[in-house]
């Protein structure tokens, strides 16, 4: 009898806590400390405005201006993902203000940076296609492969969140959200 009560208490416990570990939504805090950075959140679709001192950004193989378009977006083991793409050729600088523009429009998401589209759409639904196969049980595995060499090639930077201590910050890389090469620290 009294090893029945300890199975259950274990029992209830893993399943309090696989309940609040399913219901975390990363990013967010329960005293709404993220409400200065929710508002700035706005389309990174949207057009620009007469008058927003947001930079264009020229290609060094262009005379035009170039801003980032978005190649599309998935969600991968809780998180969103964005696809970017971006001129080439920017300097640290300058895709430290792209990063940081397109992170006050999705601020509670991981945004990768490439300077190539031709295996976009690849990229995405292999995370899709993975995503459905790690949450529907007898789903098969991903039939698209994932473009390794062309995303060692063409993911120039990524905005990907860490956490410090108590403190949740947001960091442009170099190259793929894995990389563990910081440029600078965003707000």
């Amino acid at each position: 009898m009294r090893a029945n009560k300890i199975n259950l208490f274990f029992v209830l416990g893993m399943f309090l806590i696989f309940g609040l570990a399913c219901n975390f939504k990363f990013g967010e805090t329960s005293d709404n400390s993220n409400k200065a950075v929710s508002r700035k959140q706005n389309s990174a679709d949207e057009p620009k405005k007469k008058g927003d001192k947001k930079k264009d950004f020229k290609t060094s193989s262009d005379s035009e201006t170039e801003s980032p378009s978005k190649l599309g977006s998935y969600n991968y083991q809780r998180f969103d993902y964005s696809l970017y793409l971006i001129p080439k050729d920017l300097s640290e600088d300058e895709l430290t203000e792209i990063a940081q523009d397109l992170h006050e429009r999705q601020p509670k998401t991981i945004l990768l940076l490439v300077d190539d589209d031709e295996q976009a759409e690849q990229f995405i639904t292999y995370h899709k296609q993975l995503e459905d196969f790690h949450e529907q049980s007898g789903a098969g595995k991903p039939k698209v492969e994932y473009p390794n060499e062309w995303a060692n090639k063409h993911i120039i930077g990524a905005v990907n969140l860490y956490l410090e201590g108590d403190e949740r910050n947001w960091y442009l890389l170099e190259g793929g959200y894995l990389s563990d090469k910081k440029i600078s620290k965003l707000e």
